[in-house]
């Protein structure tokens, strides 16, 4: 993927592609990629670097997080063949700003004058929009050439996906949800045939969705005598989307913990593949249906699914163990860094709590953020520590972030998402100048940042703090060694 995203970056800059015409002796492959030109530069981005020779009329191009300029921003009076680098002085450190306030409508030239110069890379780096790492995958052109189809999130096949059963059982489900499963009434809307009677219990014209899932009786009877005696005729399934939607969220179990939940999706989903078998079985092969032997059958396949739920589990627990040490432990004697982000609807706050070597709180400072991720703000809370940590004149060793993502990107550095490209390596420079270790620390034991975060969402708050400032309850979280 990532030589198909420089083969395109070349090909894109090199040929001035938004405006490009394809040649009459073109190539089939030349073609193809003509074909989707509007496509891929509507969904791609160059970032700038210090070279910065995109072509400002055909292309889209950012130097900082969450701007894109794109040609809405120019100045329709405006014409010529311009590069980016063009818009700057001689020295490549300062703008043009005269060039910029005419090329451009005024509320992007303002945004435009707003980026740092000289860029941190050195290089321009051609990024895939709908992709959060900025690399094109065919997956992402995917949904992008077909969002319109895809514009709400399937609540229900998520789930399924996310569930620790085995593929067969989770294909089944999602052929059962979106209603393709060879029932006689699906064979029916398409050749006109009768819908046929149901193959488990024998009624006309029953082979259909909806007497499967809850109607029928030899259904009912495996259910009433599965591990939770359920009537299921009393829910009012309707379709397998329903079915499905109710073995994720089974309301009558209220607030039983997740193994009760994902024990019984597992018994649901093994009981209609089972049923579904069954039902083949007879169509195809004219066989005989042993009520008694269906449910020893499921309960045989449930009772050995069953411990693959709690080897799940326990490689989750183990993964979640391994990252803080994999990723180091503090160093002795230099001071320690725990930073935060919290955020209620469109506020944003972030805070850092510093601590001497013999584990003693030191200072504590918050400010109000305005970003659009979490991440963004996880990055900033990063951002913020290593500021006052430049203010305190301090030598810290270790800062800690309960962002698993975020620590694992800083420790790789490795831009966490291309959007944050500019600010994460803004960052990282500083980490590295510094030789400041990064550690992901829990959210239990990172209390004392995240309370402070949470205090400076409704407290004024821009810097250092006194402790007679913060509340008593953050105080407390404060004020408890290491």
């Amino acid at each position: 993927m990532k030589s198909n995203m420089k083969k395109l970056s070349n090909l894109v800059k090199q040929t001035a592609f938004g405006d490009s015409y394809l040649p009459s002796n073109a190539s089939p492959v030349a073609k193809s990629i003509w074909a989707t030109k509007d496509f891929i530069v509507k969904n791609s981005v160059w970032l700038i670097g210090r070279e910065a020779t995109v072509k400002i009329g055909n292309l889209q191009w950012s130097g900082s997080d969450g701007v894109v300029i794109d040609l809405g921003c120019l100045n329709p009076m405006m014409c010529g063949d311009l590069c980016v680098r063009d818009l700057m002085l001689e020295d490549g450190g300062r703008w043009n700003i005269p060039l910029v306030a005419s090329w451009f409508r005024p509320s992007s030239a303002e945004s435009i004058l707003k980026f740092a110069l000289p860029s941190s890379q050195p290089r321009d780096q051609l990024c895939w929009k709908v992709n959060h790492l900025g690399q094109f995958t065919l997956k992402s052109a995917y949904w992008a050439l077909n969002n319109s189809r895809f514009d709400h999130e399937d609540v229900v096949c998520k789930g399924i996906w996310k569930k620790h059963v085995h593929e067969r059982l989770k294909l089944f489900l999602w052929r059962f949800v979106h209603d393709v499963l060879p029932f006689g009434s699906k064979l029916a809307s398409i050749f006109g045939s009768t819908i046929g009677r149901c193959m488990l219990c024998g009624l006309e014209e029953m082979d259909v969705v909806d007497h499967f899932v809850s109607g029928c009786d030899v259904t009912r009877s495996l259910w009433f005598s599965s591990p939770w005696g359920i009537r299921i005729q009393s829910f009012n399934l309707v379709g397998g989307r329903d079915l499905v939607a109710w073995l994720l969220e089974p309301s009558f179990f209220g607030d039983c913990g997740g193994k009760v939940l994902n024990e019984f999706f597992l018994y649901g989903a093994i009981l209609y593949h089972k049923l579904w078998n069954v039902r083949n079985d007879i169509f195809h092969n004219n066989g005989v249906l042993c009520l008694a032997e269906a449910r020893k059958a499921i309960d045989r396949s449930f009772a050995e699914h069953k411990p693959l739920l709690e080897v799940a589990g326990d490689s989750e627990s183990n993964e979640r163990g391994s990252s803080a040490v994999r990723w180091g432990s503090p160093r002795p004697a230099r001071m320690r860094c725990f930073v935060d982000f919290a955020s209620a609807g469109d506020d944003g706050a972030v805070a850092a709590v510093f601590y001497d070597g013999a584990g003693e709180i030191f200072a504590a400072a918050a400010s109000k953020v305005r970003v659009h991720s979490v991440l963004e703000g996880e990055l900033e809370a990063v951002r913020f520590g290593l500021d006052m940590a430049m203010l305190l004149e301090v030598d810290v060793d270790t800062l800690f972030s309960d962002n698993q993502t975020l620590v694992k990107a800083l420790v790789e550095e490795r831009v966490p998402t291309w959007y944050l490209h500019f600010s994460f390596l803004n960052v990282l420079r500083c980490v590295v100048s510094r030789d400041i270790v990064f550690c992901w620390v829990s959210r239990l034991n990172n209390m004392a940042a995240h309370a402070l975060a949470r205090w400076g969402l409704s407290h004024s708050c821009n810097g250092l703090l006194s402790f007679w400032e913060v509340s008593p309850h953050v105080l407390t979280k404060l004020l408890v060694p290491l």
